[in-house]
């Protein structure tokens, strides 16, 4: 599946007890998805639309927790100062493969000098998008190396 849908996706988030109930996407979005075979390669080179989805996480992470989406080069990209937490956000599509999530030595130590100096306790969230309508969210403790099937599920 290719992750250009997330370029033209229009978002609608309810909150209901929690969860996200239901996630609307443009029809072009959704054409999209049907139209692509499983032979594709799950994942883009386009770094556009990495960026496009990576942001499409954090945009769910922050209507889930709360806090404030960071800019691009902070250490963390959603955080809650009043919550004290600090969220790192990683999507990723349904079709990939290997659902790792692998965190650079350098950037896990930027990362936990951040959390030290302001207090906050730091946690993992992957995002894993299936399609416009399903969408699972996993939360752990920040860790370097994780397999989302190591995480916990957020209902």
């Amino acid at each position: 599946m290719r992750i250009s849908f997330a370029m033209s996706a229009v978002i609608k988030f309810v909150k209901h007890a929690g969860a996200v109930r239901t996630l609307a996407v443009s029809a072009v979005a959704a054409r999209r998805l049907k139209e692509t075979t499983s032979e594709e390669s799950p994942m883009t080179n386009n770094q556009t639309e990495r960026h496009a989805l990576g942001r499409l996480g954090e945009a769910i992470v922050n209507k889930l927790f709360g806090g404030r989406t960071t800019r691009h080069t902070a250490p963390f990209d959603v955080v809650d100062f009043q919550a004290g937490i600090a969220y790192e956000v990683k999507s990723m599509s349904g079709l990939s493969v290997d659902k790792k999530i692998h965190i650079q030595k350098s950037s896990m130590k930027r990362k936990r000098a951040f959390a030290r100096e302001y207090g906050l306790k730091a946690v993992l969230i992957a995002i894993v998008i299936h399609d416009e309508t399903n969408i699972e969210v996993y939360k752990s403790p920040l860790k370097e190396s994780v397999r989302v099937t190591g995480m916990k599920r957020v209902k």
